[in-house]
């Protein structure tokens, strides 16, 4: 239901807020697939959101994509160099992906 409601509140909106919120939920339910394709679009429009990038990050490692997680990674190094209040956020995401299992950790 409340799924349904973020939805149908980011049809009537367009806010990029509600689009990732409607991705936390989905990754708080554990449906990472449909929360890769929400934050990806996410990023798409906004790809300085580093909050965005960790939980693709999570996301995608809990569908056991580390591969393409990395890339994430990658672009969070590259935010933390003009915004050193990242670094704490981007040392946490490379523990998370180099850590052996995710799958059954919360996100």
């Amino acid at each position: 239901e409340a799924i349904g409601e973020l939805r149908n509140s980011y049809k009537g909106s367009k806010d990029p807020g509600v689009l990732h919120n409607l991705g936390i939920v989905y990754q708080s339910i554990g449906d990472h697939r449909n929360a890769v394709a929400i934050f990806t679009r996410t990023l798409a429009d906004d790809p300085s959101n580093a909050d965005g990038h960790v939980r693709l990050v999570k996301a995608m490692v809990s569908l056991g994509r580390k591969d393409a997680a990395q890339a994430h990674v990658h672009h969070l190094e590259r935010l933390s160099a003009s915004k050193p209040e990242l670094l704490p956020t981007l040392k946490m995401t490379r523990r998370f992906l180099d850590e052996p299992d995710n799958k059954s950790r919360p996100q």
